[in-house]
């Protein structure tokens, strides 16, 4: 996903408060996760919160899509995965590969 189509994913099927900041500061758009006492969070996209709220959100699509209910209670799963991915291991200077991966029943 770019920003604005894991915002909009997000915004879609997800019941938390996940807004896209377009205010042009950075010359890019900003993620804000609005956390406990309506505060807003920081954000990655390479993050344990970034599975999380995508593993939640097609969980949700995947009901939103079900027929039976009783589908929606046995067979619905949503995934979610963040990664960044080091290329070349030559130019990679140490770093490496990171995934995230969530399940959401």
């Amino acid at each position: 996903y770019d920003r604005r189509s894991f915002a909009e994913f997000v915004t879609n099927y997800n019941h938390r408060d996940v807004v896209l900041d377009s205010d042009g500061d950075d010359g890019g758009d900003d993620i804000i996760v609005m956390g406990d006492n309506n505060n807003p969070s920081q954000f990655s996209f390479c993050s344990t919160q970034a599975a999380i709220l995508l593993s939640q959100s097609a969980l949700s699509r995947s009901i939103q899509l079900s027929p039976r209910f009783q589908d929606r209670a046995l067979s619905c799963v949503g995934v979610g995965c963040a990664s960044a991915l080091v290329g070349n291991t030559e130019s990679s200077n140490g770093r490496i590969s990171t995934a995230y991966i969530a399940l959401s029943t």
